[in-house]
């Protein structure tokens, strides 16, 4: 669904809009993560399982960043295989899918958002987040993801 359409800006956005403001402080950011997934998959749910899985990808070497943050070898060969395997999966999802249905429709951004999550973290400027909700906004939240633009994890 096309966030500038007139079915999303006349039906969808009012009901989102309203349910935020209507549910509980604590459940809004679960709430933003669920209605992001529902956009991103609304064509095509096979686009989800590639976000989620560059998701979960992040979030865990996000960690593992952080727990071996003194051993300087190991972080840099994990933030350097991440690198690589990110961006290779990125161009051969790019490159292989030729279903525009199937095609994940932001995944340079996520990607680009996600290695930039991984390389704050390495580079000292936040830790890593144990808030999954957290990382999920920050990588698949709707407005970004289909509008952009890219911005860091602190902001």
């Amino acid at each position: 669904m096309q966030l500038a359409s007139l079915t999303f800006v006349i039906s969808v956005l009012p009901v989102f809009l309203l349910v935020y403001y209507l549910i509980p402080d604590k459940i809004r950011q679960s709430y933003l993560v669920i209605c992001s997934f529902l956009l991103y998959g609304w064509s095509s749910p096979v686009r989800v399982l590639y976000a989620a899985a560059f998701l979960c990808y992040d979030y865990g070497v996000g960690l593992l960043l952080e727990k071996y943050r003194n051993n300087k070898v190991l972080c840099v060969s994990l933030l350097s295989v991440s690198v690589i395997l990110q961006i290779t999966a990125m161009s051969f999802i790019r490159s292989t899918a030729e279903d525009n249905f199937a095609f994940p429709f932001g995944i340079a951004i996520y990607t680009l958002q996600g290695l930039s999550y991984l390389i704050g973290i390495y580079r000292k400027r936040y830790p890593a987040t144990v808030r999954f909700f957290s990382l999920a906004l920050y990588l698949l939240f709707f407005p970004v993801l289909f509008a952009g633009p890219f911005f860091s994890y602190e902001d």
